[in-house]
């Protein structure tokens, strides 16, 4: 929340809501624009951050237990409920962490971790990924141009794709996808200098 309003004051507060998100996401702080609008609004009127005392019952959760949650996210971020429950469980005892998944999986909403499926990307090597470092600096030490370098590359697309996320009407049952075993793709390879104006090449194979 300081950080919320030392942005805030940084710029004088001449920063909109979603452009105050997007920087403090770029520092690693994932907020909401309605979470900075209500700090900036607290802070304004009282002069402070602090959440003001509540009536009704605290909370029950601590919140060691929120961190416990949300570092074992960071560290795998393909943790179900059912696995964090076992992590608190080990950690603080089955007395102390007497939570159902549904709970847990609400903690983990809070701490502002959703569920989105992944984007593809190239694995490399731990091994390839110090020659790349080396070779980079190699290129910074004897100040490369690649004037006389053509980078290419290549890539095959399918025409026809299907997602495997849809929404449903509750209580009807699960949607079928059909996808064809042999789509018609695209093979694309292209090529780029600094002289030579990009080209490209198609191969259309059914």
């Amino acid at each position: 929340r300081m950080q919320i309003v030392a942005l805030w004051t940084e710029c004088d507060g001449k920063l909109s809501w979603s452009k105050m998100e997007r920087t403090l996401s770029q520092e690693g702080i994932i907020t909401t624009r309605q979470t900075i609008k209500n700090t900036i609004n607290r802070w304004l009127k009282t002069g402070s951050v602090i959440d003001m005392p509540r009536t009704g019952a605290p909370k029950k959760v601590p919140l060691t237990h929120y961190r416990c949650i949300d570092e074992a996210m960071s560290t795998n971020d393909e943790l179900t409920a059912t696995d964090l429950k076992d992590i608190l469980t080990k950690k603080f005892g089955e007395e102390k962490a007497k939570y159902s998944t549904r709970t847990i999986a609400r903690i983990r909403n809070d701490l502002g971790w959703t569920f989105s499926t992944a984007r593809y990307c190239q694995a490399i090597r731990d091994a390839n990924k110090e020659k790349r470092i080396v070779w980079c600096k190699k290129c910074m030490d004897d100040e490369e141009t690649f004037d006389d370098v053509i980078f290419t590359d290549e890539s095959t697309f399918q025409l026809e794709c299907h997602r495997r996320k849809c929404f449903r009407k509750k209580k009807t049952p699960r949607k079928l996808k059909y996808r064809h075993k042999h789509p018609p793709k695209v093979h694309v390879w292209a090529g780029i200098s600094k002289k030579v104006q990009p080209r490209s090449s198609c191969l259309v194979a059914s």
